[in-house]
């Protein structure tokens, strides 16, 4: 871990942990810990040094500016992809295995840092009825 173990980087990483398949930008991040006094500026210094660390993937949201970050260092984010929904911003998640026969040339691929956008099932559903 860099920098320095405080209480607010510990309540930080104590939300992540507990919201591992969703992905929030860092004003939702801080109101969520309003209640523990930990400011948008810590919330941010903390984000970019996790990122630094691998364990939180930063994206963007189609049509959105703002980044969104996902703790990936849970159990269930290992040796997965992560497929995020376009519309609702839920994440799934894939075993890398699945990925074996596009995979050619003995390319690999970096389950944590890996990506895949599109629709889930519930948005498409709802597409479909409406």
């Amino acid at each position: 871990m860099s920098g320095y173990a405080t209480e607010q980087r510990r309540l930080l990483m104590l939300f992540l942990q507990c919201h591992p398949d969703e992905c929030f930008s860092a004003a939702e991040i801080a109101e969520a810990l309003s209640d523990a006094s930990v400011s948008l500026s810590a919330v941010y210094r903390n984000l970019a040094d996790l990122e630094r660390e691998g364990l939180i993937n930063r994206t963007v949201k189609a049509g959105r500016r703002e980044s969104f970050y996902q703790f990936v260092a849970s159990p269930t984010c290992r040796n997965c992809l992560h497929l995020s929904c376009v519309r609702c911003g839920s994440v799934h998640h894939m075993q890398a295995a699945s990925l074996a026969p596009l995979l050619q040339d003995g390319f690999t691929v970096d389950p944590q840092k890996t990506v895949l956008y599109g629709v889930c099932r519930d948005c498409t559903e709802k597409e479909t009825n409406s």
